[in-house]
């Protein structure tokens, strides 16, 4: 049974979330509590504390002070696996998905079913886009509890070197990518969950991507370089496989709380916590000298780098921001007309590539081939259309490199 502290916060989201009168972001962790929880009474609801941080909301400890509504649209999937509710049997965990009795518009009745179960005997787990956004509050959540405190205040040993000293990892990315993966499992089982540290440590864990029905590509902290040197411009990237083919990205932006997501065939947006949505369109062709683009050419050959910086004065503007998260957000939105990439790692693309080609991009390795998540070389170009990717990888790479 809650206590007095716990019932006030948890009795008005309770009412705020009823599903039909639910005021908060349909899909979202607290509109799913409100369909498990609509029919509950206090007693009939309890809370199991899983780690040091039981209940948290929004990253922070949730407590009896404050607006409930609020509180119900940060809610993250975390703390809905720690609500129970107390049925004729056994207690049950209030988890996402949808009921297998009724409509989800229908009060909640019966078992509720997770979304990553199949659907009939064999076929794939789903995923939809409140699945998506369940990704999308584990990402934030994972933000304002574990990398956020630490931007411009690590502990010394806490930034450690990969392969050089422009690679790094941090405390926070390995912390970060150790929650969302967690609560990734929790929210999907059976699903596969591939970080960018793990891999680092084990490049097997890659191989089942493939073949799984459900797989989670994790970039805790994209843009490690900049969140070390303090400098705030990094992201939190989730793609989301079925069977090696991307059919959701998310790219949160822990500064600005709000993430870029894109559903495969149905767009992609800019999208904050309180619901409001923006469409993502790529810039519009333009000639070469008025093209600007985001060039990461560290990774490529000697005789490379020569080929590519000698180009530069073609265009009009050709940073690079260290950070592929910022770099397809910016391409996605029209902000930038391309992207250069020399490496090819799938946390760093996966769910840019979705979300640059949901608002209407173009994107191919070097080559000409299709960007896949297993290519591991090969480099890539985004641009709006195709024939500017042929102006970008001409201008760049000289006709005589680029081929036909």
């Amino acid at each position: 049974m809650l206590t007095d502290a716990q019932w006030a916060v948890l009795g008005p989201l309770i009412e705020a979330c009823r599903p039909k009168d639910n005021n908060a972001v349909p899909g979202s962790a607290a509109h799913r509590l409100g369909h498990a929880l609509a029919a509950s009474e206090r007693s009939q609801v309890s809370l199991r504390p899983l780690g040091p941080r039981p209940l948290v909301a929004g990253g922070s400890d949730l407590h009896p002070l404050g607006d409930a509504r609020t509180k119900a649209r940060v809610l993250t999937a975390a703390c809905l696996d720690q609500v129970l509710v107390r049925g004729d049997s056994s207690p049950r965990r209030a988890r996402h998905g949808r009921c297998r009795e009724g409509g989800p518009g229908d009060q909640f009745s019966g078992r509720c079913k997770l979304a990553s179960e199949p659907d009939a005997a064999g076929a794939p787990m789903s995923f939809a886009r409140r699945d998506a956004l369940t990704v999308a509050e584990l990402l934030r959540s994972a933000a304002q509890a574990e990398i956020l405190p630490r931007f411009r205040n690590l502990a010394e040993g806490a930034v450690r070197q990969k392969t050089s000293e422009l690679d790094l990892v941090t405390d926070a990315d390995e912390a970060a990518e150790r929650v969302i993966g967690a609560a990734l499992l929790r929210a999907f089982p059976g699903a596969l969950v591939i970080g960018e540290e793990a891999v680092s440590r084990d490049p097997d864990l890659l191989k089942g991507l493939s073949e799984a029905d459900l797989a989670f590509i994790l970039d805790p902290v994209d843009g490690t370089l900049n969140f070390a040197s303090g400098l705030p411009l990094f992201g939190v990237m989730a793609a989301v496989l079925r069977k090696g083919e991307v059919i959701c990205g998310i790219i949160l932006d822990p500064i600005a709380d709000d993430w870029a997501m894109a559903m495969r065939g149905e767009g992609a947006w800019i999208q904050r916590p309180d619901g409001p949505t923006q469409p993502l369109q790529v810039a519009s062709p333009a000639p070469l000298s008025k093209l600007a683009g985001n060039v990461s050419w560290r990774y490529l050959s000697d005789d490379l780098r020569r080929v590519v910086t000698g180009n530069f004065w073609k265009f009009a503007m050709t940073p690079d921001f260290r950070c592929a998260a910022h770099t397809y957000r910016l391409n996605a939105s029209g902000r930038l007309h391309f992207a250069f990439s020399s490496s090819v790692l799938p946390w760093d693309h996966a769910a840019g590539w979705l979300i640059h080609r949901e608002a209407g991009g173009y994107t191919a390795h070097f080559d000409g081939s299709p960007y896949l998540p297993v290519n591991r070389s090969g480099g890539l170009i985004s641009a709006p259309d195709q024939e500017t990717w042929h102006v970008v990888r001409n201008a760049l790479l000289d006709e005589a490199l680029a081929g036909p």
